[in-house]
């Protein structure tokens, strides 16, 4: 499954938007094979299983595909050097 991290608490977990389902799975960090130093970042795109735990959906086995800042610098628009001030 893929999905979009929506929330991340300092205390390394979050939860991210499952693009199959809609659903918001929670994810914890440790859980995320290639995060940045035990952080994840609104926006990283991740990849995932979804196993159903005690306390409900959960993403495990996840690894980020897409980082959040990867998908700003591409939204950010692009100024020729004559723009700049």
């Amino acid at each position: 499954m893929t999905g979009t991290v929506t929330v991340f608490i300092k205390h390394g977990y979050g939860f991210v938007r499952c693009r199959e389902t809609k659903e918001e799975i929670f994810v914890h960090v440790l859980d995320v094979d290639n995060a940045r130093n035990g952080k994840l970042e609104p926006g990283d795109e991740l990849d995932f299983t979804r196993i159903e735990s005690s306390k409900g959906p959960k993403a495990v086995a996840a690894t980020i595909i897409r980082f959040a800042r990867e998908r700003r610098s591409e939204n950010e628009p692009v100024h020729s050097a004559a723009e700049l001030p």
